[in-house]
């Protein structure tokens, strides 16, 4: 299925406020289909085969970033829900630090919170949840 204008601009503030606040490009590999502009790899599949728009992994750690956009059609769909699930159980069994960063638009940050905490997919001391809104 192709992806929205707005999914793939979601993407691209995503990576770019990464990129700004969280790592240094130099240390990790990144991985996403969305940004043509630079030479990027398709991101690997993680648990039950879902695909994330990003995923960066330090080149020297352990430590994972997974990034999932959502249009305001499909915050809270079935779907997306099985998704959220999977990214969160591959940064439980990964040995390092993760991050799980969603990126929505701007005022609907609030309604993927809550879905989160229904499915409970929570911080833990190992898993960071941040949810950009754009």
């Amino acid at each position: 299925m192709a992806e929205s204008i707005e999914h793939k601009q979601l993407v691209l503030k995503a990576k770019d406020w990464i990129l700004e606040n969280l790592i240094d490009e130099s240390k990790y590999f990144i991985f996403t289909d969305i940004d043509r502009r630079i030479n990027y790899d398709r991101p690997i599949r993680v648990l039950n085969g879902y695909q994330p728009d990003i995923v960066c992994k330090g080149h020297k750690s352990s430590e994972l970033i997974i990034v999932e956009a959502k249009t305001i059609s499909d915050i809270d769909n079935e779907h997306s829900i099985y998704q959220y699930r999977s990214y969160y159980k591959t940064c439980d069994i990964n040995s390092g630090r993760c991050y799980l960063i969603f990126s929505v638009p701007f005022t609907y940050g609030p309604r993927i919170k809550n879905v989160l905490k229904n499915n409970n997919i929570i911080k833990t001391d190992k898993i960071e949840i941040i949810v950009l809104e754009f």
